[in-house]
């Protein structure tokens, strides 16, 4: 859906965007929990500038798209009933968008009010994959320890 892209369609660029939709559904919560904290907000397509602070690019690796994949590659792969791994997905891939809700809210927050921090964390993507992955595989091994119990007979 890339503007430049060789398939450029403007009728699926304005309406079937779905990675717009997951900008803005990170966005969105970042900036009203920012306000929370007293913090004033400007937003555009793809940034969070904070008055006075810092300005956040959420760009294409902020999405989580590599990890729900791997979620739902990793479900869907187990034998197990439909509707479980359904909810397995839903409510780790969830989990995965909360925390990376406060993730962008905390790099904000962290990097407005210490600028020379901000040097030292460039790669915050890949602390908080690791982050997350270790939270993916514990929800996971909860899940099988739960699901493989047997009845004592």
């Amino acid at each position: 859906l890339s503007p430049n892209g060789r398939f450029f369609n403007t009728l699926l660029y304005e309406n079937f965007n779905y990675i717009q939709w997951l900008r803005n559904a990170l966005i969105d919560p970042s900036i009203w929990i920012l306000n929370m904290f007293n913090y004033e907000t400007l937003k555009s397509k793809h940034e969070i500038l904070i008055i006075g602070g810092i300005k956040l690019n959420v760009n294409y690796s902020c999405l989580g798209l590599g990890t729900m994949s791997f979620i739902i590659a990793y479900v869907t792969a187990l034998p197990k009933k439909f509707t479980k791994k359904v909810n397995i997905i839903l409510i780790t891939s969830f989990i995965v968008y909360l925390l990376n809700i406060m993730r962008i809210t905390a790099l904000g927050i962290v990097f407005s009010n210490n600028r020379k921090l901000k040097a030292s964390l460039t790669y915050h993507h890949e602390v908080f994959n690791v982050l997350i992955f270790i939270i993916i595989l514990f929800i996971l091994y909860k899940w099988f320890r739960w699901n493989l119990r047997q009845p004592i007979s």
